[in-house]
């Protein structure tokens, strides 16, 4: 006789330091990849948590290899416009940069 156990959903969600780790998975639950996949843009908050993302570029819109559109590499990270700390109130609003 074989039993199954209901995993709970891991409080962090998609932004869980320990997603990867097998112990941890065994009693938590985390949700699916984002479908946008390296084309996400989406940096909310409550996305962030609900889906998991591939890692960012370090260039991010910047990247020389994204704005040529090598496939192998925007396959791989995400590219999107980085979230200033500050949110609304961002002291660098008025620059283009």
């Amino acid at each position: 006789m074989s039993s199954f156990i209901h995993r709970h959903p891991c409080k962090f969600g998609a932004q869980c330091k320990d997603i990867d780790n097998s112990k941890h998975n065994q009693e938590y639950e985390h949700p699916s990849f984002c479908p946008n996949g390296s084309k996400c843009e989406d940096t909310g908050d409550d996305h962030e948590k609900a889906y998991r993302h591939l890692p960012a570029c370090e260039f991010f819109q910047k990247c020389l290899q994204y704005q040529k559109h090598v496939t192998s590499h925007c396959e791989k990270f995400r590219h999107y416009m980085p979230r200033c700390d500050h949110g609304s109130y961002c002291v660098n609003f008025h620059e283009r940069q």
